[in-house]
């Protein structure tokens, strides 16, 4: 699962795929009857017009299958450019009847974020999940946006069930820690916050292991310990992008070092 980072928030996109028209003979406008049987004039007529209507209704949603893909390849596009009104306005033009598929909403969802709209995102985002429940990438994206909104219980449930499922990985996986331990934070659970600390804490040769001392020198009041411990981490990991998603999770909890 490959995230995008959007200020701070990382988010799980599905790129669209033009799919190329399907290929081979098309079907004969009527059938040949069978040895031994007889079909009247009208009958075969009937036949035809029907298997031709079939044949015409299933070009028709192939290509307005096709339409829709293209439709959102440009809005990806536009969306990859930062250019957020073209890539809404794109996303206006598609039928009604595309606006349910997950593709459709991730993208929205994901313009909405870029435009600090987290809860028309979320909801976006839930949509998607019903048309495709279970699916790790939108789940993703629901627990992102819901920690963002600081529904704690929201945001734990589904960065739990994630991990329980093994669809985070590697700096996500380790970030998701980062989030899980504040979510307790938030939710009030001291003891909780502690434990899962402790575990962060394992390996102190680690961005987690960084910013969890700095998040808890924030919750006990200690500001100024917080602070050095951020910039040790600047001097130990000194790209910017690494640090950006650990530094802005902080900043959305409410553990300001810009203070």
């Amino acid at each position: 699962m490959k995230s995008l980072l959007i200020g701070g928030i990382a988010l799980v996109l599905m790129v669209p795929a033009c799919k190329k028209p399907e290929t081979g003979a098309a079907p004969s406008s009527a059938s040949a009857p069978e040895k031994g049987t007889a079909a009247t004039p009208s009958g075969e007529i009937k036949a035809a017009q029907d298997q031709e209507e079939a044949k015409q209704a299933k070009v028709g949603d192939r290509a307005l299958r096709e339409d829709f893909s293209v439709t959102l390849k440009s809005a990806h596009e536009s969306f990859a450019r930062r250019d957020l009104a073209a890539a809404l306005k794109t996303l206006d033009e598609v039928p009604e009847e595309f606006r349910a598929d997950p593709g459709f909403l991730t993208l929205r969802g994901a313009c909405y974020t870029e435009k600090r709209d987290f809860k028309a995102a979320l909801e976006d985002f839930k949509e998607a999940a019903k048309n495709k429940p279970g699916d790790p990438s939108i789940r993703f994206n629901i627990a992102e946006i819901s920690f963002v909104l600081r529904e704690w219980d929201e945001a734990s449930k589904g960065f739990q069930v994630l991990q329980s499922q093994g669809a985070v990985k590697g700096t996500v996986s380790a970030l998701v820690d980062f989030k899980l331990m504040l979510c307790e934070e938030g939710r009030g659970n001291a003891a909780e916050f502690d434990r899962r600390a402790a575990e962060n804490l394992t390996d102190l040769d680690t961005l987690l292991a960084a910013y969890t001392k700095a998040a808890m020198e924030f919750r006990d009041g200690n500001t100024d310990e917080a602070k050095a411990t951020l910039a040790d981490a600047a001097n130990r990991f000194p790209e910017n992008a690494e640090r950006a998603p650990w530094h802005d999770t902080m900043i959305e909890f409410g553990y300001d070092p810009r203070k």
